[in-house]
């Protein structure tokens, strides 16, 4: 209440409020809310997932809201703005969404993204990401999950198919069988991608600062030692 945080990468489940917002409840606030999974929560008095009161304007984007009750939204003399996310009932919003998420396993608070959800690669791809920035997993933002040549961001706390930074061969684990593939991400990218076309040289960023190069040596070591 009477705040603008930004939230991002959250995952905000199975909350039970009395009154309003059985997720986030606003009031006379205006978060930024980007890349967060609201679902399972319930309220009251209304807005199951969010409550919006007293002038609260959230700009809410790349999120999935789904399967929360009473209903999904409480708005009262507020003005949330909601773009590219999977909202269970019709937002209108650039880029949203109603088709159900497709959770791995929900009933064991599973909310990774399936093969086929239609949250990949359909968020903002205008989002400006942080450098370094990671998913539920601290697994690296954007990735190419649906293999169509171009990543974009996908909606909510997962980000499909992707890696850890320091896995520069892409098995899912940061070991020395990685040492070779950094050090060619670093002398030769375009090397590098002919020879993991289905991984990424900015895994590479080990100190997660945007870019790739010798700063990043001694944040790879410390990886690799766990």
């Amino acid at each position: 209440m009477t705040a603008s945080p930004t939230i991002i990468n959250c995952l905000i489940i199975d909350n039970i409020a009395s009154g309003f917002g059985g997720g986030i409840s606003l009031y006379e606030s205006h978060p930024t809310i980007r890349n967060c999974t609201l679902s399972g929560n319930k309220s009251a008095l209304g807005g199951g997932a969010i409550s919006c009161q007293g002038n609260s304007n959230p700009l809410i984007t790349n999120c999935v809201i789904w399967g929360n009750t009473a209903p999904t939204w409480y708005v009262e003399e507020s003005a949330p703005s909601v773009t590219y996310s999977d909202i269970e009932f019709d937002e209108p919003g650039l880029g949203n969404i109603s088709e159900d998420p497709l959770f791995a396993d929900p009933d064991n608070d599973d909310y990774h993204l399936l093969d086929d959800s239609p949250c990949i690669d359909t968020g903002d791809p205008a989002t400006p990401l942080l450098a370094g920035e990671t998913d539920c997993d601290a697994e690296k933002r954007v990735w190419d999950g649906d293999a169509n040549g171009t990543p974009v961001v996908d909606m909510g706390v997962d980000e499909l198919g992707s890696f850890r930074f320091g896995d520069l061969n892409c098995d899912g684990q940061v070991n020395g069988f990685d040492i070779d593939a950094f050090v060619l991400a670093l002398e030769d990218p375009t090397v590098y991608d002919a020879t993991y076309p289905s991984c990424d040289a900015e895994l590479a960023d080990a100190n997660g600062d945007g870019s790739v190069n010798g700063f990043d040596i001694a944040s790879f070591v410390i990886l690799l030692g766990g």
